[in-house]
């Protein structure tokens, strides 16, 4: 039977209770993801660049590497370099794939290098992955890139 955490991140992806990761990004232009809109404190380029340094910084304590550590901000809120949104789309797409394969196999009471379990790995994974793609939301309509190509308006 599939964990409770794999069916969260299922949800991220194909949209259960809102709108499907992929397509919360993919429409996007690079101008669009990399505009800061006045009183924000980064673009949609650069929530993506965070979330996928996290993401990449999991993914890495799931597979045994590394363990508790500290991190700047800067460290944690790496620039979206220009003319690479597409790739930085592809990169957390991707990485997003890899955690429900995670969590559809790995040993979740296992522990991972920071001695948290492995399933506590992946809610937070997933919760700072949801808290993101939220204010991703809010800004996109806030610049009226809302609603998503191939979305409604409906919650």
């Amino acid at each position: 039977m599939p964990s409770g955490v794999a069916a969260l991140f299922r949800a991220v992806i194909t949209g259960t209770d809102f709108e499907p990761s992929n397509r919360m990004l993919e429409d996007l232009t690079e101008e669009q993801a990399s505009f800061v809109i006045e009183g924000a404190p980064y673009s949609i380029a650069k929530l993506v660049a965070h979330l996928c340094w996290w993401q990449d910084l999991s993914l890495e304590r799931l597979e045994g590497k590394g363990g508790l550590q500290k991190f700047s901000m800067d460290e944690q809120w790496p620039e979206a370099p220009y003319g690479r949104w597409k790739d930085l789309v592809r990169h957390y797409l991707d990485g997003e794939s890899r955690a429900l394969a995670f969590a559809e196999t790995i040993d979740l009471d296992a522990l991972a290098p920071t001695g948290e379990t492995n399933e506590t790995v992946l809610q937070r994974l997933v919760l700072h992955n949801i808290y993101h793609l939220g204010q991703i939301a809010l800004l996109r309509q806030v610049r009226g890139l809302w609603p998503v190509a191939g979305g409604d308006d409906l919650w």
